[in-house]
């Protein structure tokens, strides 16, 4: 596992290919939030730094990818 956090884990795959699973533990959907965007940019961070990745594959854990944004998270 090269990367887990509340809302997106990555793993390697085989043939230097990355997956990339949004997988909110704290509810029943994917959606945009501060938690979500906090560990998008950590595993980013986390991949950059790995020189056998040769591509990403962006899956979801959940039946829908992402329902949106939680925008009462970005008001005010």
């Amino acid at each position: 596992m090269l990367y887990k956090g509340k809302s997106i884990q990555v793993q390697m795959l085989d043939d230097g290919i990355a997956e990339m699973q949004f997988n909110a533990e704290s509810g029943s959907v994917n959606k945009f939030d501060q938690d979500t965007i906090t560990d998008l940019s950590q595993a980013i961070e986390a991949m950059s730094g790995q020189s056998e990745i040769k591509g990403v594959l962006v899956t979801s854990g959940k039946s829908q990818f992402i329902v949106g944004a939680d925008i009462t998270e970005f008001l005010g």
